[in-house]
């Protein structure tokens, strides 16, 4: 099991599925540690090149991915045994959006599921949750897609479809909602870890969508190529730095987009039948 016990223990690279990440995945990254650091210097020493992008959906129909969903506090292995107030697992806190939704099996103090949940949202819950808690926290936030990627839905036109909003600057957007949430964490006596993000596949989850009967129509299907090239390139901008600010923060990041992103020399590869819906 993968001991998030605090922000400086041994966590690597673990895969992220579209709407979860396995637990095999999860016990691979307790076992692969050195690939966190070859990784965590790789980040640091590249530069993103994020291309500028003119050509937009129309910002009427931009809206947070299922950002009505309601809060799913997930029970832990360890909460079914007796409390160990001494143990180092009762510090730590996950809180992430639908992609966390097997990290039950994560040795931690708690883990919350928002499905489509921004960091801006994951934080209100945790501020929430832990104002009152007096002893050590350690605040892992596993999201970043519901911020950058947005889903438009008409459902008595039986119609929905997720898109990139391309004329936005998300790198810079993303980082503000960084900060604020550090910033709000450590108003309540949190120390905040942010995981890397992992890619999605507009091609692969709206065509899934399209297939169990969810929209009957894909309407900006002819963009996806660009929005793709887009996203990626901005999940470059934004792991880099997610690696510098846990580093700042005297962290060790979770690499949970490793098995997807995957480097060949100089270039980055992405294995998108890795994704699942």
């Amino acid at each position: 099991m993968l001991n998030l016990s605090n922000g400086t223990g041994n966590a690597s690279s673990t895969s992220e599925k579209h709407s979860g990440l396995s637990s095999r995945h999860i016990d691979e990254t307790l076992n692969t540690s050195s690939r966190l650091t070859q990784e965590q210097s790789s980040l640091t020493t590249q530069n993103s090149d994020i291309s500028n992008e003119v050509r937009s959906v129309p910002e009427r129909t931009h809206v947070s991915v299922e950002q009505f969903n309601e809060p799913v506090l997930r029970r832990t292995s360890r909460q079914s045994r007796m409390p160990d107030h001494y143990g180092m697992y009762s510090s730590s806190y996950i809180f992430a959006s639908s992609r966390g939704s097997s990290m039950s099996q994560v040795d931690c103090k708690q883990v919350n599921i928002i499905p489509g949940g921004t960091y801006d949202r994951l934080c209100s819950l945790a501020e929430k949750r832990l104002h009152n808690v007096v002893h050590p926290k350690i605040v892992y936030f596993v999201a970043g897609i519901p911020d950058i990627c947005s889903l438009v839905r008409i459902k008595n036109e039986k119609y929905e479809e997720s898109y990139l909003y391309l004329e936005k600057d998300h790198v810079a957007l993303i980082k503000e909602t960084m900060s604020d949430v550090e910033k709000r964490m450590k108003n309540i006596g949190c120390k905040v870890v942010f995981a890397t993000i992992t890619t999605m596949s507009f091609q692969k989850w709206n065509t899934h969508r399209r297939s169990v009967g969810k929209t009957v129509r894909l309407k900006y299907e002819s963009d996806y190529e660009r929005m793709q090239e887009r996203l990626n390139s901005i999940l470059y901008a934004v792991n880099t730095y997610i690696v510098q600010r846990n580093l700042g923060n005297g962290v060790v990041t979770p690499f949970l987009h490793a098995f997807v992103h995957k480097r060949c020399k100089s270039k980055i590869r992405y294995i998108y039948s890795m994704l699942v819906d």
